[in-house]
């Protein structure tokens, strides 16, 4: 008489839970330094959650008007506030790792834990090389918000205080809503070399120090573009909130497959994610690849030619900085 045993299932319901300790962007330096915004406008997120590969955001237009002279027989013109929208490009990543029964059991110990256990900071990573590539695309197509200056001679080329400067005034009087800036480990080197980083310890919540450029929170981040071949880096300073950040549900989030003929018994861990960044004034207005479904990947999020300002350039809060080292 046959009767069923447990080798005779090839997938195990199992609580993924157990496996995983799910972080979410929370654990991103850049969302930390307080530059990304959540987003909590209800009918951003039922597009996220509805499907498709992007969202429409609707927009206030700033108030214009010059200040209307009060005068007897005259009435006020009536003015009105404009509206406008933009697009946010929707991204579906996924990605899984395996292991078999026999690595566990040669080992001593359970490969699909530390798989686990490395999932959040796995993202996290991921949240950096997407939204770095958004940058690229993005702040690159607002020019006034460009500062270039590796293409000139000597020190001139270089970061330093006066070059800085010039980057943030790029914002006018905006640049003092500035609050972070990200910056590649060479040029958080060459500064702290320099005496000009400094670290605070928090009082609460992170247990490392926190660097500071002046008042500025550093972002170190060895994917921030960089030429070794030229010696150019490229730098972003930030407002606070200058990033929206949604994220979409997506029918499993994680979970746990188990094939039992395979390799003598093999494990997967799937998970996947549903996200956008998109810097607040900026839209995502370039086709992708054909592809089925049209899934924008991180290179046609860094075309510059894809993307349109939509906002006076002051309030996009994001300056990218391109420059040489010391």
């Amino acid at each position: 008489m046959a009767i069923t045993q447990l080798s005779d299932i090839g997938v195990f319901p199992t609580n993924v839970s157990k496996y995983i300790v799910q972080e979410s962007i929370e654990t991103n330096e850049f969302w930390q330094s307080g530059i990304i915004g959540r987003n909590t406008d209800a009918a951003v997120q039922a597009a996220l959650d509805a499907g498709g590969f992007e969202v429409i955001f609707p927009f206030f237009n700033d108030l214009s008007g010059s200040g209307q002279i009060m005068q007897e027989g005259t009435n006020l013109t009536i003015g009105k506030v404009g509206t406008g929208s933009g697009k946010a490009p929707v991204m579906e990543r996924a990605e899984v790792w395996g292991s078999t029964d026999l690595v566990a059991d040669f080992l001593g110990q359970d490969p699909m834990k530390l798989i686990s256990d490395r999932v959040s900071a796995f993202w996290s990573r991921h949240y950096s090389a997407a939204l770095l590539s958004v940058m690229a695309g993005a702040v690159g197509a607002v020019t006034s918000n460009v500062l270039d200056i590796s293409g000139l001679s000597g020190a001139a080329a270089v970061f330093d205080a006066d070059s800085f400067i010039d980057a943030e005034h790029l914002l006018g009087d905006r640049r003092k809503k500035l609050r972070a800036i990200a910056m590649h480990s060479r040029t958080v080197a060459v500064l702290r070399k320099q005496g000009l980083i400094t670290y605070i310890t928090p009082t609460e919540g992170l247990k490392e120090k926190v660097a500071y450029y002046g008042d500025l929170r550093v972002i170190e981040d060895d994917t921030m573009t960089f030429n070794g071949g030229t010696g150019v880096y490229t730098t972003y300073l930030f407002a606070e909130g200058s990033v929206l950040f949604g994220e979409g549900g997506v029918k499993t989030p994680e979970e746990v497959e188990r094939n039992a003929l395979i390799n003598g018994g093999q494990e997967y861990l799937i998970s996947r994610k549903r996200f956008m960044f998109v810097p607040t004034g900026v839209s995502f207005t370039g086709a992708v690849a054909t592809t089925a479904p049209p899934n924008a990947t991180n290179a046609e999020l860094a075309t510059v030619n894809k993307w349109t300002l939509k906002y006076d350039q002051k309030n996009i809060g994001i300056v990218k900085f391109i420059h040489k080292l010391a």
